[in-house]
């Protein structure tokens, strides 16, 4: 399983490289904003298929909070790159740029943060609802 890991960052590096060049080749910005959105959408749905492969059918809502996380880190990660690679000409970034990294920045700390506390919260009480079916007590 790990190899097809490989498959979608060797793809995604394609994509990016692809946009690049043609970008650079035609003067035109919009390969790169389409290579940048596609990166968040496959990988979504890369995270789907293979949580889906991988998990127990229970578990729905981890898979989805996985792939959301997820495929909103590597859309940041995708869009910071192309900002600092290939936004930043003489007078360095517009001031879009600078407020679509920085207000995206927030969201991704923000999306981590729920991620983790959603992912402990129901660990916590996966926990205490075994303990209770073990037929032992939660109080101290």
């Amino acid at each position: 399983m790990h190899y097809q890991i490989w498959i979608l960052i060797a793809f995604l590096l394609s994509v990016h490289i692809l946009a690049g060049w043609v970008g650079v080749e035609f003067d035109k910005d919009i390969p790169l904003g389409i290579a940048s959105i596609a990166t968040g959408l496959v990988t979504f749905f890369w995270l789907i298929g293979w949580a889906r492969l991988r998990s127990e059918p229970t578990d729905r809502d981890g898979m989805l909070r996985a792939a959301v996380a997820g495929a909103i880190v590597m859309q940041y990660l995708s869009m910071v790159g192309t900002a600092t690679f290939f936004d930043v000409g003489s007078k360095g970034m517009s001031n879009i740029t600078q407020t679509l990294v920085s207000s995206f920045t927030a969201i991704v700390g923000i999306v981590i943060a729920f991620f983790f506390g959603a992912s402990a919260y129901i660990e916590v009480k996966k926990g205490k609802t075994q303990t209770k079916s073990k037929g032992g007590s939660t109080h101290k």
